[in-house]
């Protein structure tokens, strides 16, 4: 029983050294990739200090002081939005301050990108139509930037907007490099599996057995036509005349503001795009933009007119310029 107690004591001791060992070697891992990371800021190569900044809040997520040397990084290295967000996430009072010399310095040399950083703040604070606004005074100054477009499809994401979500989402991704293209993708990933109800619904049901109404069921044919189009388009293909009937007729029977009448218009072009009629289809896309839409959706329509001629290479140029 004896030589038993002193086995299991042994044991216990010997598992105790090797926990300090861990915690010794991981403590002087630390300190080794910490001297290294600032050494590589120092040098100026801030891609790779930001990449072993991140390492070091892996091993610890509390540590203020390197998320404000990884948010300087950034900031040198002209992330400036991204510096702001690192910097968001500190919560240590000392480290603050440095943190705030470094918001109040982007939002004077920067203002874009401030603004930027507060849009992301605001969305991730569930304020979307705070974050909106701040987002479209973007975007009238740069209609055509990838970053703010991609903000202004996840926010249309949250708000139930598939639409147009997937209209930025698609737009976005052919200006941006891979790795964001993956991230890109996977935000369209998400549109899509929560549009899949939707589109199965479609893809299952007529207007005459559908339980809808008839013109929320037209509604949910155009989202899905516009988001599944390939998937659906063949199995449907005697309902787009029906769909752009209902369409029309909502255009003529009904006083629509402007909003309302760019959003019924948006659908018709993919309508009779598929319809194999390029020419209506960029007559509608110039109706559409006598509803004087904002900035980004001018955007929007300038996109659906390369998409045209992209699948449409045998279109009439010289009549497309007839109708600007």
């Amino acid at each position: 029983m004896k030589y038993f107690k002193l086995i299991f004591l042994y044991c216990l001791f010997f598992l105790h050294c090797s926990a300090e060992s861990l915690d010794l070697n991981q403590e002087a891992r630390y300190k080794e990739v910490y001297q290294l990371a600032v050494s590589l800021a120092r040098k100026k190569e801030f891609g790779n200090a930001i990449n072993y900044f991140k390492y070091l809040l892996k091993m610890n997520p509390k540590d203020d002081k390197v998320r404000y040397l990884q948010a300087k990084a950034h900031y040198l290295s002209n992330s400036v939005s991204k510096a702001l967000m690192v910097c968001n996430s500190v919560t240590d009072f000392s480290v603050q301050k440095k943190c705030n010399d470094i918001k109040l310095k982007a939002k004077r040399e920067f203002p874009n990108d401030y603004k930027l950083f507060d849009a992301y703040r605001l969305f991730n604070e569930g304020k979307y139509q705070k974050s909106k606004r701040t987002v479209n005074k973007l975007i009238q100054l740069d209609p055509d930037n990838p970053k703010y477009r991609f903000i202004l499809g996840k926010i249309l994401h949250r708000q139930g907007d598939f639409y147009r979500a997937y209209d930025h989402y698609k737009y976005v991704k052919d200006f941006v490099n891979r790795r964001q293209r993956n991230k890109i993708q996977k935000s369209i990933a998400k549109l899509l599996n929560l549009a899949t109800p939707l589109i199965e619904y479609v893809k299952d049901n007529n207007p005459e057995s559908s339980e809808l109404e008839i013109d929320e069921y037209w509604q949910m044919y155009c989202l899905a036509i516009h988001i599944a189009a390939p998937e659906i388009a063949k199995e449907k293909e005697g309902l787009t005349g029906l769909a752009i009937s209902f369409l029309e007729d909502l255009l003529e029977n009904q006083k629509l503001d402007k909003s309302k009448r760019f959003n019924v218009l948006m659908p018709m072009v993919d309508l009779y795009s598929l319809r194999g009629d390029a020419e209506r289809a960029y007559e509608i896309v110039q109706l559409a933009r006598l509803t004087r839409p904002d900035k980004a959706d001018h955007a929007r329509l300038d996109f659906a007119e390369e998409l045209l001629r992209v699948r449409h290479p045998t279109i009439n140029k010289g009549m497309l310029k007839a109708l600007k």
